[in-house]
């Protein structure tokens, strides 16, 4: 059983390219000015802006991640005529400290992006390691799971899948890794999900990094008859060994 091993999850399903930032409109709690959302959590007012015509465009903008130096930005892009096949694909940009602002976003090369629906999930502390969805294969196609990359030499290299023991999935999925890369949460439905998809959590087997455990659902606390996706860690006390279910 899972004890009290994450002191906050923090999860939501991530719809557009928009940072957050404080702004007081008159008082007001519910605002909204065309595509300028203004609403209220915990008291506070949050602004969501669009990030421009740098990262925006006519074609859909969605799973933006941002590394943890908040320099680089990951999102895919739909249907763009750059993508390969024409699908999701995967760009990206750096934020500029001289202008505060992003550069024109650029499609991310093979073998990052292939035929089928790419994205990142979750990047390393140094920006050097990335999560993709999908497992890949060497023919440039993708199937059902989640694979990692690593940065050589300045380029990544081919991504790898993550041995999920028992892992299978039935809707949309999302993933995170702790900054150890010995912990891993995701949304996903199994046979125990209780609404369309849960959270649940698997722990690596061995130095390579390349086997992982049996998905365990993260219970009622935390999942519900609803829909949870898209989950981070804001803060993480400890995983503690004994509380561990090594299936």
């Amino acid at each position: 059983m899972l004890r009290n091993s994450f002191k906050c999850i923090l999860f939501f399903i991530a719809c557009s390219v928009s940072f957050v930032s404080n702004a007081q409109i008159n008082g007001e709690n519910y605002v909204y000015d065309h595509d300028t959302i203004i609403f209220s959590a915990d008291s506070n007012i949050y602004q969501v802006e669009n990030l421009g015509k740098n990262i925006n465009s006519a074609h859909v903008e969605s799973g933006p991640r941002i590394s943890p130096d908040g320099n680089t930005l990951y999102f895919f892009r739909v249907n763009h005529p750059q993508n390969i096949a024409g699908t999701e694909d995967i760009w990206t940009s750096k934020f500029q400290e001289e202008d505060s602002a992003w550069t024109v976003a650029t499609h991310v090369d093979e073998p990052l992006n292939c035929r089928g629906q790419n994205a990142v999930h979750w990047i390393s502390k140094d920006g050097n390691t990335l999560l993709l969805h999908n497992r890949y294969y060497k023919n440039g196609t993708v199937g059902n799971g989640v694979s990692i990359t690593y940065k050589e030499d300045g380029a990544w290299s081919f991504p790898e899948r993550l041995k999920i023991k028992g892992y299978k999935n039935k809707e949309i999925c999302s993933f995170y890794m702790t900054d150890d890369m010995d912990v891993l949460l995701m949304c996903i439905a199994q046979k125990d999900t209780k609404g369309l998809q849960d959270i649940y959590v698997s722990y690596k087997k061995g130095k390579s990094g390349k086997k992982w455990t049996k998905p365990q659902n993260l219970g009622e606390t935390l999942n519900t008859e609803g829909t949870e996706a898209t989950v981070w860690i804001l803060s993480l006390i400890h995983i503690s060994e004994p509380t561990r279910q090594e299936a």
